[in-house]
């Protein structure tokens, strides 16, 4: 499994986990076939991508949107448990940010 990081147009950015080659996901997400995000804010470039502990994966994934969620702005970041389009309901949006949900991210 690997783990990639995403700096999209418009500065956004997105953070995904996949059990295929990364490559081949990263093209998907270059044609727009990736997800809602990544096909609204198109993919400037890939600056990280390493492998990760499948048992893992989920909670780096999460623990990397909430770095970037904060130097960007959670509005600016998806991945993780975070990939709603649109704005970022309450429910979902970490206390640190102003939201109702308890996490132990990063």
């Amino acid at each position: 499994m690997h783990m990639y990081v995403l700096q999209l147009k418009q500065g956004r950015w997105y953070c995904g986990t996949t059990t295929r080659p990364p490559w081949l996901r990263l093209r998907e997400h270059r044609a727009g076939w990736g997800c809602k995000f990544t096909k609204r804010y198109p993919m400037v470039r890939c600056t990280r991508c390493f492998p990760v502990d499948a048992g893992r994966a989920s909670q780096l994934e999460n623990e990397v949107w909430m770095h970037y969620a904060r130097i960007y702005g959670p509005e600016n970041v998806r991945g993780g448990d975070v990939t709603i389009m649109g704005p970022i309901p309450p429910r979902l949006l970490p206390q640190e940010f102003g939201g109702d949900r308890i996490v132990f991210w990063g």
